[in-house]
């Protein structure tokens, strides 16, 4: 499965890279996520439970950050096991500073190859679930980076 995009967040490109980097906001803006916990130096633990049609679960997995270069780009690696299936991901992520005043432009791709059961459901469910959870991401990220914006900016 592969998966790219953009994405324009109404922030400035540092405060878009210093939310990416906080594993809390993360955690609070992706549908089904329970945890995003620090194992490493750039590596994580999380739980999020992802429904695709008929078949759901918690997937436990790990996520390793490679090839930062702040506050432009970053290189990730997941894996991902659970009850009814397993995924191996790798992904891109590039910031640029947009065309209008204070705002980032993000661009993503990636490509995931899933096993088990959660596969039978079909890719065409797979790749519509994926770019929905994406999607609500970004849009949540976005929210919780203007909000923080604006308290900065009340204090």
């Amino acid at each position: 499965m592969k998966v790219e995009g953009t994405y324009t967040f109404d922030a400035p490109q540092q405060a878009v890279w210093d939310a990416l980097q906080d594993p809390d906001m993360l955690v609070a803006v992706m549908p089904g996520a329970q945890s995003l916990d620090p194992i490493g130096e750039n590596e994580y633990a999380s739980v999020m439970k992802v429904k695709v049609g008929p078949v759901g679960g918690k997937f436990k997995s790990t996520i390793k950050i490679e090839d930062m270069v702040p506050p432009d780009s970053y290189t990730m690696h997941v894996t991902s096991k659970a009850p009814i299936g397993q995924a191996k991901a790798t992904g891109q992520v590039q910031l640029a500073a947009g065309e209008e005043d204070n705002t980032t432009e993000m661009t993503y791709s990636g490509e995931a190859n899933i096993g088990g059961r959660i596969a039978s459901v079909g890719q065409r469910l797979i790749d519509a679930t994926a770019k929905s959870i994406i999607g609500k991401s970004l849009d949540q990220l976005n929210e919780q980076i203007k909000a923080k914006l604006a308290e900065e900016t009340d204090s």
